[in-house]
């Protein structure tokens, strides 16, 4: 039982840490040198597109892999509905945290602001992933054993 949660901590935490890393990439490769040469806002554009990118791995990975899948894999639209809301709020939090740090410290790498940022948001979608949107699929787990 014990090994069992603690596996299922590290699937989730290797899910988060993956899923990291592909939005720290992409929204660097955006950010500086992608967007720099096009007319669009640099910040808005890189966050939003990196995030997407990175949602959509980390949502299946943690349905799939972390959470499991009673229904062989066909798309739950609860719990993806609710990890949109998530992600919503995420991107949101996550533009205006890095943007409002950029402001705090102009001189500092807005890789790294965003980064930290990102760390706080991290804790809070674990919480509500694991509370919330996959919650029902834990517990029907439980039944069956």
């Amino acid at each position: 039982m014990f090994r069992s949660f603690f596996l299922k901590l590290l699937a989730f935490l290797a899910s988060g840490v993956a899923s990291a890393v592909i939005d720290l990439t992409c929204f660097a490769l955006l950010f500086h040198w992608i967007l720099p040469h096009l007319p669009l806002p640099r910040l808005i554009v890189s966050v939003a597109l990196a995030r997407v990118i990175s949602c959509v791995f980390n949502y299946l990975v943690n349905r799939n892999c972390v959470f499991g899948s009673p229904k062989g894999g066909k798309m739950d639209l609860l719990s993806f509905g609710q990890y949109l809301l998530l992600a919503a709020g995420i991107l949101a939090g996550s533009y205006y945290g890095t943007r409002f740090a950029m402001y705090l410290l102009p001189a500092a790498e807005p890789t790294f602001l965003k980064m930290a940022v990102d760390v706080f948001l991290f804790l809070v979608s674990f919480s509500l992933q694991k509370r919330v949107i996959f919650a029902s699929r834990r517990k029907k787990e439980e039944v069956k054993r």
